[in-house]
């Protein structure tokens, strides 16, 4: 399962997060979906840039507000 908790702990310490590419797969495919429901429910913010050519994480990131460049 994915988690901003992961992702954010992860960082907060200095760590690599690489979550399961298939897990990100689907949840990217669930997102692209939801992610304007998402968005008037208050669970995304507005959608991140990220470069045509990220790694998909990034882009999930991306599309639910989230930066992927962000360091704690």
């Amino acid at each position: 399962m994915l988690s901003d908790v992961e992702t954010v702990l992860a960082r907060a310490t200095g760590q690599e997060y690489e979550p399961d590419p298939e897990a990100v797969s689907r949840a990217l495919h669930f997102t692209d979906q939801m992610v304007e429901v998402g968005r008037q429910r208050g669970a995304f913010g507005p959608p991140v840039a990220v470069p045509d050519d990220a790694p998909p994480f990034d882009r999930l990131l991306g599309v639910i507000g989230r930066d992927p460049a962000w360091k704690a």
